[in-house]
């Protein structure tokens, strides 16, 4: 399995827990649409030092790294890339790992 990491920085750092589950509920039907992901978590950071850095972390699960290929590239993905967190993010990065 290949889990890919994504740390978001907001343009703005305040997040009510409606904005969350909103932001939760858009990521999961999007993802919900790529035959590739098995699974997508969305989580708020909580310590000091991280909150400076990060905003949120995507977790999404693939079965190969192919998939992390192929999902890139899938026009769901693109379009949540272009209508869901262009216009909030300021900042993301992205690593993947074998688990």
């Amino acid at each position: 399995m290949i889990k890919r990491i994504v740390l978001l920085k907001l343009h703005e750092s305040t997040i009510s827990a409606d904005w969350l589950a909103d932001f939760t509920a858009k990521t999961i039907a999007f993802f919900g649409e790529i035959p590739q992901v098995q699974s997508v978590h969305v989580s708020q950071t909580l310590e000091g030092e991280s909150r400076r850095s990060w905003d949120l972390m995507l977790e999404v699960l693939f079965r190969t790294a192919k998939e992390v290929d192929d999902y890139i590239v899938h026009p769901r993905h693109r379009a949540y890339v272009d209508e869901v967190l262009q216009p909030i993010v300021a900042f993301k990065k992205a690593w993947n790992f074998r688990v």
